[in-house]
């Protein structure tokens, strides 16, 4: 049983529930099977555009324009500009080389 020092210790810690909404749609996204080959994609190969990425999974450009703005969205992937095109590769966050790092010993 925890004493009552433990337990005041504990609700301190967890006071800022913003790093658990965060990381909750972390793993929701992480729950998605077309974030998980996308993902996986990313994670070979780098600089990758949106009409690669549809011809691959053979998904259409809005299902997969989607999915990367979540990834954006929660920093796991950037944009840069090539000529015309727009391609995405695997951020240097913390949350994104937990992803890859993730995918590298479970999926590879």
């Amino acid at each position: 049983m925890l004493t009552d020092k433990k337990i005041l210790k504990l609700k301190e810690k967890i006071v800022d529930v913003s790093k658990f909404d965060s990381n909750a749609n972390l793993l929701k996204l992480l729950g998605d099977p077309t974030c998980l080959k996308i993902l996986y994609i990313l994670s070979m190969e780098k600089d990758v555009c949106p009409s690669d990425l549809t011809n691959v999974l053979h998904l259409s450009m809005p299902a997969i324009s989607h999915q990367l703005s979540k990834l954006k969205q929660m920093g796991i992937v950037y944009p840069t500009r090539m000529g015309q095109m727009i391609c995405y590769s695997f951020s240097d966050t913390k949350e994104a080389n937990f992803i890859k790092k993730l995918i590298e010993t479970t999926v590879l």
